[in-house]
């Protein structure tokens, strides 16, 4: 089961395989972070 790094919140595999890092880890997610965030690397943790 996938999870958010930063605050432990579930995400789908899907979300991770899109937003994630290399390895699908995922660093932020809409429960802590803005979409914009996300969607500019924030999840695979780049920010």
């Amino acid at each position: 089961m996938e999870t958010c790094a930063n605050c432990g919140q579930y995400v789908s595999p899907s979300f991770a395989r899109v937003f994630g890092d290399n390895e699908d880890a995922v660093h932020a997610c809409p429960n802590c972070a803005s979409m914009r965030t996300i969607m500019e690397a924030g999840a695979a943790g780049r920010v």
